[in-house]
């Protein structure tokens, strides 16, 4: 590898020989994760009545080794006679590849839209980047003729590439870009408002949110109604999140799936009970975005998840809640603003509340007890080891012996 955070599995071991080779692996930075099942890394295999040496270097990043290798960070290593590692402990920052720059010529000014277009779409890739990126920059100057070509003549496109290009030139003329699909969308086919909604998104184009909202009251569009909501999300006009909100309780899954995500990317607070509503989702989808919605909101949603913990009507998936609470406060314990504060506050005394009521089942125990000890507070390590004294639930039993461990000191 030759840079990043890697993750290496395979089933002997990297820089291994096998018969009649040498075995040379090489990672030149990163932090890795080197696993595998026998072996190891820097391995000689015998066979033949002879052995191929394995070479194995790692020459940058604080990396982990799996159980039975030899390997250690900033360690070298030999196993029998003929493989050899080497992993060095130190810290590079290689020079960055600078992008070439986008100068378009007066030749490229003259090219016709469709040949610009023609570029503008390719992968950006390195042999390419450069043709790319002066295509663009000469549709993005030819400004309405460009979007009006777009529109007409290249959506919608199947080519992903391609919809880079015209959401990156919608972006750069939203209001333009918003009137031509406007204008287009009476008698357009499916496929085509599909991509109208998509680009609309990706685009964030705001003058484009009456649009959408248009879309998302029509029934016929009731098929891609998800790509609609997430586009809502993306163009960031919170003026709408009313029109959203039904659709928390849509049949489809996917559709509630974008209604949270897009009501949280919109921060609407007025719609965080609804979202702590879907913890209880049939859909197991559906509860972990409305889980991971509501740490994205942090202490205004701190009050709604409490108020459902404590309600007369049963919580289908109280663990749920309670991990997303434990979570909650642990981002808020240190806040500096008063809100955050008295927020992280109420999250303690809510799982403390769940740790304590004797009808807690286990799940729900052990997520308020997880939640408790994530604060890292040898006070509440003792409450808790004391609250699961007498629980034998393996479950229980861990989250007691971390408590127990917490509370020494």
């Amino acid at each position: 590898g030759e840079g990043g955070n890697d993750y290496y599995l395979v089933n002997n071991g990297q820089g291994e020989s096998i018969t009649n080779s040498v075995g040379l692996f090489i990672d030149a930075q990163g932090s890795d994760f080197y696993a595998t099942f026998a072996g190891g890394q820097g391995r000689g295999l015998r066979a033949r009545d002879f052995a191929a040496p394995g070479l194995f270097l790692d020459l940058e990043g604080a990396d982990n080794y799996g159980p039975g290798s030899p390997g250690a960070d900033g360690r070298a290593w030999v196993q029998d006679a003929f493989g050899v590692g080497l992993d060095l402990d130190r810290e590079l920052t290689l020079p960055e590849e600078a992008p070439p720059a986008a100068v378009p010529t007066r030749e490229d000014s003259l090219r016709s839209l469709e040949s610009l277009f023609a570029d503008a779409s390719l992968w950006e890739v390195l042999p390419t980047r450069e043709r790319v990126r002066k295509a663009r920059a000469v549709l993005i100057a030819r400004g309405d003729e460009a979007i009006d070509y777009i529109v007409a003549k290249q959506m919608p496109h199947k080519d992903a590439s391609a919809r880079d290009c015209i959401a990156e030139i919608a972006r750069a003329h939203p209001e333009r870009f918003a009137a031509q699909v406007a204008a287009r969308l009476p008698g357009a086919d499916a496929t085509l408002r599909e991509s109208i909604a998509l680009i609309l998104g990706r685009a964030a184009c705001r003058p484009g949110a009456p649009t959408l909202a248009a879309m998302l009251a029509d029934s016929a569009n009731a098929k891609f109604r998800a790509v609609i909501l997430t586009a809502l999300g993306e163009v960031g006009e919170s003026t709408l999140a009313p029109a959203i909100r039904p659709f928390l309780a849509d049949p489809e899954e996917r559709p509630r799936i974008r209604a949270v995500a897009a009501l949280a990317a919109l921060r609407d607070e007025s719609a965080l009970p609804a979202i702590a509503e879907r913890l209880d989702d049939p859909a197991l989808t559906v509860r972990n975005a409305a889980a991971l919605a509501l740490e994205r909101f942090g202490a205004p949603a701190v009050a709604p998840l409490a108020a459902r913990l404590a309600g007369e009507a049963a919580t289908a998936h109280p663990a749920l809640a309670l991990r997303t609470l434990g979570r909650l406060a642990l981002g808020l314990e240190t806040g500096e603003e008063p809100a955050a504060r008295s927020a992280g506050e109420a999250a303690r005394k809510a799982l403390r509340a769940a740790l304590a009521a004797p009808a807690s089942g286990v799940p729900a125990l052990a997520a308020a007890a997880e939640g408790l000890l994530g604060l890292e507070e040898p006070a509440l390590a003792r409450e808790v080891a004391a609250r699961l004294s007498e629980e034998r639930d393996p479950l229980l039993a861990r989250c007691r012996e971390r408590a127990l461990a917490a509370a020494r000191p």
